[in-house]
């Protein structure tokens, strides 16, 4: 599987993405901005992908509603956040105000998936919506099967 190229981002975020909640200037606000982008660009390439979702039936809408909430829980508080940022060897930059913590602090699925969003942040406060629409697409392409989500949503619990 191969990842995009990550995008640049000014090296005064830099500094703050990967500074852990410990840390001064950490990377909480970051990942804050960085939390809604993520869904509505996971969202976005969900409903690009799946055209057939025709929202026009009710049956339907339901299922797409139903799915996309399973789909975005999936990814955005899942595993694959954390995946994505071990992909990028993001997690191999994280600070913390104490040294003797930051291996801990970097095999930490929370803090992968801090570090994460706050980059996305990061790529949005440079390029904009559609620099991290872009980049994103083909991180989701690359490492999202959205095949195994096309059942029904019973069968998905």
């Amino acid at each position: 599987m191969s990842l995009p190229e990550l995008p640049t981002i000014n090296p005064t975020d830099q500094y703050r993405v990967f500074r852990h909640r410990g840390a001064d200037e950490s990377n909480e606000q970051l990942s804050l901005l960085g939390d809604p982008i993520l869904t509505a660009v996971i969202t976005d390439w969900i409903i690009t992908n799946r055209p057939t979702w025709s929202p026009g039936e009710v049956s339907v809408r339901m299922r797409l509603q139903c799915m996309l909430q399973v789909v975005r829980t999936a990814l955005i508080k899942g595993s694959s956040v954390a995946d994505w940022t071990t992909m990028y060897s993001l997690d191999q930059h994280i600070q913390t105000s104490n040294a003797n913590s930051s291996l801990l602090v970097r095999r930490s699925q929370g803090a992968q998936v801090a570090v994460f969003k706050a980059y996305v942040a990061a790529v949005y406060l440079k390029g904009g919506f559609s620099t991290v629409r872009n980049w994103m697409a083909g991180v989701l392409s690359s490492t999202v099967d959205l095949e195994k989500f096309d059942h029904p949503p019973s069968q998905l619990v």
